[in-house]
């Protein structure tokens, strides 16, 4: 038989074996769009496995399985291979134009971020913690390399939630909706068992640190301003609801994103104009005085030939008044 010390140091062990769980790391990926530090987000480190926080969050999960519905089974499902399911839905809905070229580049800042801290913590997911304190979760099954990542904090969380506020604020008006479409992936992997409701609003806290400092090229922007009609020469499509640019006017866009790639160019390019500037306001100074100096000189000219007529009305008046000897001994 044991003695008390023995079974408290069995049941120490135990827990101490608990507490060192970690998921494996996983291979990090590129982070681009983002300007900034990713590494230094302020994400607090999750409870320990064995703590009296994470045996409630377990708890909490074992009723909310027990409530999963198909209808969630099949949007878990739907979002798992795509993060922004139920928001393209809200925005096919109300007709609101998005390009999923952005969305991609939205989620990609969101699952390369997300996979250093994931790498950072190592938190094992909730199905593997909850057979290791022997509690029961039922949780869904699903063959997915999306579950083969360390659970905290969660991708599909951050990722949803980065591509509802993106177009929350094209369309704000929408926000509402969009901030619940995001959150049904996320909850939804909480009740599938896959996540804890800590990693959910972990990543929902690290979303607004992430947003601010995303940058998504021109190349990748859309024309979400509400028009009847755009320039029709800029836009081919122009009286349709979906305009496209014409090749002409990007390449000069691109042209121009080219040579103001940096500040020297920027102020080579003011200059240049500048200059233009000063030749054509000298030529118009020119212009203006040789006009200044036409006129004076027809003004002049016309003078000079009234005299001329008057001299001569003079002289056929005098010839009219005397007779033409007189003329002859003047």
């Amino acid at each position: 038989m044991r003695t008390f010390k023995q079974l408290r140091k069995s049941i120490t062990e135990k827990y101490e074996d608990i507490d060192s769980l970690r998921h494996a790391k996983v291979e990090e990926k590129p982070v681009k769009n983002y300007k900034g530090d990713y590494k230094d987000l302020n994400v607090s480190e999750p409870t320990e496995n064995t703590s009296s926080k994470t045996r409630e969050e377990l708890k909490s999960m074992q009723s909310l399985v027990k409530g999963r519905t198909p209808e969630i089974e099949k949007s878990v499902k739907d979002h798992d291979d795509k993060v922004a399911y139920a928001v393209e839905q809200v925005l096919k809905k109300n007709n609101l134009k998005y390009e999923v070229s952005t969305i991609n580049k939205l989620a990609e800042v969101g699952s390369g971020i997300v996979r250093y801290y994931k790498n950072k913590f190592q938190r094992v997911r909730p199905y593997n913690l909850s057979e290791a304190l022997g509690m029961d979760l039922d949780h869904m099954s699903l063959d997915s390399d999306s579950m083969k990542t360390p659970s905290y904090p969660s991708g599909h969380s951050l990722q949803s939630r980065l591509v509802a506020m993106y177009y929350a604020e094209k369309y704000p008006e929408h926000k509402q909706a969009l901030m619940m479409a995001a959150d049904e992936c996320g909850e939804g992997r909480i009740a599938a068992g896959w996540h804890y409701p800590s990693d959910h609003y972990a990543s929902v806290k690290l979303a607004k640190q992430i947003y601010p400092n995303i940058q998504i090229s021109m190349n990748e922007s859309v024309i979400d301003i509400p028009r009847r009609t755009y320039a029709p020469n800029v836009f081919d499509d122009e009286n349709t609801n979906d305009p496209k640019i014409k090749a002409s006017v990007k390449v000069m866009i691109d042209k121009q994103i080219k040579e103001f790639s940096d500040a020297e160019s920027l102020i080579i390019y003011i200059e240049k104009q500048s200059r233009a500037l000063d030749v054509k306001q000298a030529k118009i100074n020119r212009d203006k005085r040789q006009k200044e100096l036409d006129d004076l000189m027809d003004s002049y000219s016309k003078r000079m030939l009234d005299d001329l007529n008057l001299t001569k009305v003079a002289s056929r008046s005098l010839k009219l008044l005397f007779p033409t000897y007189i003329f002859r001994f003047l």
